[in-house]
């Protein structure tokens, strides 16, 4: 069974989407932990996340009780570490949960990761416009990003949050990105929630996570 970490910061109905398209599309049982990076929408998350639990479409829901960042998937796999002994378990999926998942994703990532520390997924670019940013020819982000256990437990003794970039850089250059392409609900966000990116960034010191509370909800 893969692990997968999926960070939902405002936008509760990309969140949604996503977490049915990755369960969808799969084609296998997958432990999802979602996490929720204070917003003021979080107790609308709240109520979604608890369902979700109980409906048996996520293992765990997990709230911060301020802007956690990426430092909320780095929380859960401590807490919450793939289950031990399982051959299948070799490398965790790291997403933020604005992207919508297709057939194949996870046997992208399974053949990546035969002979690669990080894999990913490009951006279909349909909805790519100015001022949205997170695009580059040759890189990709936090969007069904499998990565290496032994790895990511080696990044996480060097820092406390995850950035994509710095993760590439300790992979030293050992990554692959799948030739499918996601389309990225967060870029939407724009015209969708027009204040979703003024609250967002809003004195928020990016290279710096700040303390949080974690309260879970689901599977102990």
């Amino acid at each position: 069974m893969i692990s997968v970490y999926g960070l939902v910061y405002y936008t509760l109905e990309y969140a949604k989407q996503s977490v049915q398209s990755i369960v969808a599309t799969a084609g296998e049982e997958l432990e999802i932990n979602v996490i929720d990076s204070r917003s003021v929408r979080s107790d609308e998350i709240l109520e979604w996340g608890k369902q979700a639990v109980a409906d048996g479409q996520i293992t765990r829901f997990i709230q911060a009780s301020t802007n956690c960042k990426g430092a909320g998937p780095v929380w859960a796999y401590k807490a919450f570490p793939p289950q031990d002994g399982n051959s299948d378990c070799d490398f965790i999926v790291i997403t933020d949960l604005d992207v919508l998942a297709k057939p194949g994703w996870l046997q992208e990532l399974k053949q990546g990761q035969a002979d690669h520390l990080v894999t990913g997924f490009g951006l279909d670019k349909s909805n790519y416009v100015e001022p949205n940013f997170g695009y580059t020819e040759f890189g990709f982000g936090a969007w069904l990003e499998g990565i290496n256990i032994n790895l990511y437990n080696r990044y996480l003794g060097q820092y406390d949050h995850h950035q994509d970039s710095v993760l590439l850089q300790v992979a030293e250059n050992n990554f692959f990105k799948s030739p499918l392409k996601l389309y990225h609900m967060g870029w939407d966000a724009w015209k969708d929630y027009p204040e979703y990116w003024e609250q967002k960034l809003e004195s928020v010191d990016w290279m710096d996570s700040e303390p949080a509370i974690f309260t879970v909800y689901g599977k102990p």
